[in-house]
């Protein structure tokens, strides 16, 4: 299994890839670990926000076929969990032309994974 596939499954069973250094802080991350989780989760939970991104593939010139718009947002406040949206539009065209709608669905996702509507 490659390092890639461990980070991923690491990642999707709630674990934690990588974490700030202990040398060069200003303050001791053990002894205040507490407190900074529990102001990071203060600040997550009342603004709740989505990251989103998108992108447009076409296929090779002459080919014929359609273009595909995907949008990938995260569905909880921490950025640890996505959903994507997938959309099959007309060749060429870089514009996502049904963006709207995928920006409803994943607000959708967000809430019901969360119960909370992102900013």
């Amino acid at each position: 299994m490659g390092l890639m596939t461990i980070r991923r499954v690491n990642l999707k069973v709630g674990g934690v890839n990588c974490a700030l250094p202990n040398g060069g802080l200003p303050w001791d991350p053990i002894k205040d670990l507490t407190l900074i989780m529990g102001t990071l989760n203060r600040i997550c939970l009342a603004i709740a926000h989505s990251f989103l991104g998108a992108d447009v593939s076409h296929g090779a010139p002459r080919s014929g076929m359609p273009s595909m718009a995907a949008l990938v947002s995260t569905i909880d406040p921490w950025g640890r969990r996505h959903i994507a949206e997938t959309s099959i539009q007309e060749r060429g065209v870089e514009i996502i032309e049904h963006l709207q709608d995928m920006v409803f669905v994943s607000c959708d996702g967000f809430n019901v994974a969360s119960n909370l509507t992102p900013c």
